[in-house]
């Protein structure tokens, strides 16, 4: 999207330096059809041609037409791919007398644990994003807990990717609201505020022999992860079995990986019911 306005009057020809307003990092996907609607002076007709969208040799594209009474176009897309969307925007002019830097519109927690032990550290990653789905830099997260439980700092800055990363520990046995806002604590029905819930256990984790600190359980008995190492795109998980035989029929596994941009992406791997299970003997 292009904001802002520029004039010009002369016989000359006068150069145009575009500076970013909101800068495209992640995009989404959307799987099935939709509907998109987008701001434009130029017609349906040009959208449509081969300099943009060139619709006659895309399979995608059920239609674009003029939407009526504004400027802008109608993009219908079917079900027979999945779409990944992404909006940057750039301004033209004075940016000081034309477009404001974005603002916070929408908070997420993209990771939080779903379960905790007393005596354990968590961390707990929300996102802040603004109108175009893009990160909001230096923004202000407010934390809290209804209950015992805290976080070491219960107000962050976000980075340059949008996110701030609490340290929670748990309080209580039970479950327990851990609450997210930009600057203020919010309804998490609002797109400025988000709720996730914690289910506290008894007892404190323990760090197994591979120093995989604050993940295993301290009782024995139990199935502890002690090491881990990687080859190429294989990571191989050593467990250790201090209980009797045990099957596993379904887990998951979290992880991140680092992009070329320094940026966390996070991920899990399921073993699920229907997979052969895994036979893990005793010590």
């Amino acid at each position: 999207m292009v904001e802002g306005n520029l004039s010009a009057s002369g016989v000359d020809a006068a150069s145009v330096d575009p500076s970013a307003v909101s800068v495209v990092t992640r995009r989404e996907r959307i799987a099935g059809g939709a509907e998109l609607t987008v701001p434009s002076t130029r017609p349906a007709s040009v959208w449509a041609g081969a300099e943009l969208l060139n619709v006659e040799e895309n399979p995608a594209i059920d239609a674009v037409t003029d939407v009526a009474g504004a400027d802008a176009v109608r993009i219908e897309l079917n079900d027979t791919r999945s779409t990944s969307l992404g909006v940057a925007v750039v301004s033209v002019g004075e940016r000081s007398d034309t477009v404001a830097d974005p603002e916070p519109a929408y908070l997420s927690v993209e990771r939080a644990p779903t379960t905790a032990s007393n005596g354990t550290t968590r961390e707990v990653v929300v996102e802040v994003r603004d109108e175009y789905g893009n990160p909001v830099d230096a923004a202000t997260v407010v934390a809290d807990t209804d209950g015992s439980g805290g976080f070491a700092a219960n107000t962050l800055a976000t980075g340059e990717d949008g996110r701030a990363t609490f340290e929670y520990t748990p309080g209580v046995v039970g479950d327990e609201v851990l609450q997210f806002g930009v600057d203020n604590l919010v309804d998490p029905a609002e797109p400025l505020g988000a709720n996730v819930t914690v289910t506290v256990n008894a007892g404190a984790a323990s760090a197994g022999d591979g120093g995989a600190e604050g993940i295993n359980p301290a009782e024995s008995g139990d199935i502890r992860l002690i090491g881990e190492s990687t080859s190429g795109n294989t990571v191989t998980l050593t467990l250790n079995n201090t209980g009797a035989t045990a099957n596993i029929t379904g887990a998951r596994i979290n992880f991140y990986f680092e992009t070329s941009s320094n940026n966390r992406e996070y991920d899990s791997a399921r073993l699920e019911s229907s997979d052969p299970p895994l036979v893990i003997g005793a010590v």
